[in-house]
């Protein structure tokens, strides 16, 4: 029977049918009468046969015989039925039996219609038409069920990122599912000559050179090597470069512009059979996609440029306080875990308000700025930070270096000052600007913060004016500690009673906690006599810890509270000011309490 096989052309539109039964003249015979029928026919003469013959060519339909010896028509229906691989394939069987009951078991093991013999063929041929045409709106509602659970997933997918990249990926990939093709691509047209793969369901695509149509046609189109006039030399050499047989080419607009192109890779075959409203939403939201990624592009650039403006300082252009504080804080840590060591340069511009009472806040701001832009010229790491810590004074952070080499550092930007020779005529003890530096250097513990460090570097900077200013000081933690807290004379209090100290340093913590706070509050309230109550118990605090500086601080706030408005400017600077040392002294009764904490008597810091 193998010379009966696949009687026309192996042509996918025309439906293929397999004639099953025992009796091969019984098939010619069944062949004949179908002979007007536009269909392909293959054969089997037995139910082992047929089964195989169904799974191996997956016909359209298959006409079998009922009563067939061995495995009978009824069995092999059954079998069919089971295979998910031919359960769809309609059975149409052929019987000279009218006994109800073949016909009922017929139904029953899933057959779709039966003819009995003889048959009459217009309506055999009516039957098959029909059933055929079942099958046909049966596959195509099933197609369409899956391709539209794919195109849900594909949606989903796409606005599942604002990521570009993973957007163009997920799309290439959901549309080869959909189709089934070849390959699929992504190709971006920008505004010069060269265009390129940006997705692609082919790893060796990602990024190739992709030939940009002259014509730039805006309409679906394939181009295809069984049609080598329609291909430009580009074409030619893309489609030899990728061994592409044939390509369609769907363009992706965005407000009425090119934006690229979706490129689908099979043979011609499926080229053809690409159904263009079933990629018309993936299109569009494929557009939806790329422009909130744009927008979202956008925001994460306009954000990005506001935190960096929200760091600057307004005037210098350099990293302003809150910025210092963050690099700082996350430095600190950094070197805490890796024990090395961290450097802090405080620098002040001496006498600045003398400069600007004499030249000017214009001049005063130009001043500013020249200093910044030395400081910042200064450093040469990329990890090295420069930032204005508030009115004429500024930062160096330098991570990974020790006293020497800030020392080294400063100065340097001493010379580099020097060399510029600004002129500044209201100086006390030069003719030219000039500035003091406060250096503090150590390794990060835990237990210690950053403020520490700036407190060190602070009492540093508050020795070099001490000193007459235009100088540099260098300074550990001890020595911060004792030049906010004078530990001698708050012991002399104490008749030396060490232990009696420690708990007057804790009184002071637990009584001052909230100064700052039941300050402003007064502040804001007016209330000019609650300010004086508040800073009259912080004087008697300070004298018995022995906070000289505080408690000098304090003296002059209280001169300008008798005489001055609670909102003056120049009683906010000392209210400011004030509000700076008092944390200066509680980091150093912190620090003063953590080196005494292993000391039976005395701290190690008394002589």
């Amino acid at each position: 029977m193998t010379s009966l096989y696949d009687s026309l052309p192996n042509n996918p539109k025309i439906p293929l049918l397999l004639l099953v039964d025992d009796i091969p003249e019984n098939l010619k015979v069944l062949r004949g009468k179908i002979a007007s029928f536009p269909c392909r026919l293959t054969f089997a003469v037995n139910g082992i046969q047929a089964i195989e013959r169904a799974k191996e060519s997956l016909p359209d339909l298959i006409l079998l015989d009922l009563m067939m010896p061995g495995m009978n028509g009824l069995e092999v229906c059954q079998h069919l039925k089971q295979d998910p691989k031919t359960a769809d394939i309609p059975v149409i069987f052929l019987t000279a039996s009218n006994d109800v009951s073949n016909l009922e078991q017929a139904f029953a093991v899933g057959a779709g219609d039966y003819v009995t013999k003889p048959f009459r063929v217009e309506e055999l041929i009516a039957r098959i038409t029909n059933h055929l045409e079942l099958a046909k709106l049966r596959r195509q509602a099933q197609l369409k069920a899956q391709q539209e659970s794919i195109l849900r997933e594909l949606v989903t997918e796409i606005h599942g990122s604002l990521q570009l990249k993973q957007i163009l990926s997920t799309a290439v990939n959901n549309v080869r599912n959909l189709l089934g093709a070849d390959r699929i691509a992504i190709a971006r047209y920008p505004s010069t000559k060269a265009s390129v793969i940006v997705a692609s369901t082919d790893a060796a695509l990602q990024r190739a050179n992709y030939p940009i149509d002259n014509s730039l046609n805006l309409k679906p189109h394939i181009r295809s090597t069984t049609h080598p006039e329609s291909l430009t030399l580009g074409d030619r050499d893309w489609f030899q470069r990728c061994q592409i047989e044939a390509e369609y080419r769907l363009p992706i607009i965005e407000d009425s512009k090119l934006w690229g192109m979706l490129l689908i890779h099979g043979q011609d075959a499926m080229m053809d059979a690409i159904n263009l409203d079933l990629l018309e939403p993936v299109i569009a939201q494929l557009i939806i996609a790329i422009q909130q990624s744009n927008l979202h592009y956008s925001l994460q650039l306009a954000n990005a440029e506001l935190t960096r403006l929200s760091n600057l300082d307004g005037l210098t252009k350099i990293a302003n306080r809150r910025a210092l504080d963050e690099y700082l804080n996350r430095e600190y840590r950094r070197l805490q875990r890796e024990q090395k060591n961290m450097s802090i340069i405080m620098i002040d511009i001496d006498y600045f308000k003398r400069y600007n009472d004499t030249y000017g806040h214009p001049q005063g701001d130009q001043c500013l700025i020249v200093v910044a832009q030395l400081l910042q010229k200064a450093v040469s790491r990329s990890s090295d930070f420069v930032a204005r810590y508030g009115g004429e004074e500024f930062a160096i952070v330098l991570p990974n270096t020790d006293a020497p080499g800030a020392i080294h550092l400063a100065r340097q930007i001493e010379k580099n000052l020097a060399d510029l020779n600004l002129e500044h005529s209201a100086h006390l003890s030069s003719d030219h600007i000039t500035l003091s530096m406060g250096v503090a250097s150590m390794i990060p513990t835990i237990g210690m913060s950053h403020h520490e460090i700036i407190a060190a570097a602070d009492a540093a900077l508050f020795q070099a004016k001490e000193h007459g200013r235009n100088c540099i000081c260098c300074a550990d933690a001890e020595m911060a500690q004792l030049l906010a807290l004078n530990i001698e004379a708050g012991l002399e209090r104490c008749d030396r009673d060490a232990p009696l100290y420690q708990e007057l340093l804790d009184v002071f913590l637990q009584t001052h906690a909230d100064f700052e706070s039941q300050l402003q509050q007064a502040q804001q309230l007016g209330d000019r006599n609650h300010s004086f109550y508040l800073v009259n118990i912080l004087r008697g605090g300070s004298n018995n810890i022995g906070a000289k500086t505080l408690e000098r601080m304090i003296v002059r706030l209280e001169q300008q509270l008798k005489t001055k408005d609670i909102d003056h400017p120049e009683l906010q600077d000392d209210i400011a000011n004030l509000v700076s040392e008092l944390d200066r002294v509680r980091y150093a009764i912190e620090a003063f309490k953590r080196s005494t904490i292993h000391s039976q008597d005395q701290s190690p810091l008394l002589p």
